[in-house]
């Protein structure tokens, strides 16, 4: 049976990333600020669809347009459940691919015993705390950490893996349950802005 084999330092590494709006126009203005337009096609579920929260919106201002003979009837922010699927970059991935699967952890130990070796299959492991459990041969449960975890070994087969992520995102909520073209508009101000201001400028 294929192994897959992961060394290296655990971290609770979870990038999460969201499919964004394309942008079609941005305006700058000398004092480095600018306007931006955003526009697509947005998939819409129970008169709903997510979006990234706007980071670098002025004053955290921002206006959301809707076609179709669709209207914006909410905007709320909060923390939802979604599913990653990312390339295995870290022992925190690999744990959480794992979970089924059999597995030995290996840790860094004590003087008198330097690598302490745990297998098994693995029920759960939790991110936050880094609680992992297995489940021997023998039906015996097993509580470990991640922590000082320096290799893990497991049965998986692929380098992707899926998992449920917490996000936190806008929700929209729409008047109607169609499929429907969006336009997101803000002013914002970065460094990149006022780099370009400054060229045009000069001009």
């Amino acid at each position: 049976m294929k192994k897959i084999l992961f060394v290296g330092v655990f971290a609770l590494l979870n990038q999460l990333t969201m499919a964004q709006l394309k942008t079609t126009k941005i305006s700058i203005f000398k004092n480095g600020s600018y306007f931006m337009l955003k526009e697509g096609e947005v998939k819409v579920k129970n008169n709903q669809f997510l979006m990234d929260i706007p980071e670098r919106a002025l004053m955290g201002t921002f206006w959301i347009n809707a076609g179709n003979d669709n209207r914006v009837k909410m905007i709320s922010l909060r923390d939802d459940t979604v599913k990653k699927s990312a390339i295995i970059e870290s022992t925190s991935d690999m744990l959480k691919a794992s979970i089924g699967k059999n597995v030995t952890l290996r840790y860094m130990h004590s003087k008198e015993m330097p690598i302490r070796e745990i297998s098994g299959q693995l029920m759960s492991f939790n991110q936050t705390t880094g609680a992992v459990k297995l489940k021997g041969g023998d039906n015996k449960i097993t509580f470990a950490t991640a922590t000082n975890l320096i290799e893990v070994t497991s049965d998986i087969t692929s380098e992707k893996f899926s998992a449920d992520s917490v996000y936190r995102m806008m929700r929209v909520s729409l008047t109607k349950n169609n499929d429907t073209k969006v336009n997101y508009m803000a002013m914002q101000r970065n460094e990149l802005a006022t780099s370009v201001c400054i060229e045009t400028d000069k001009r």
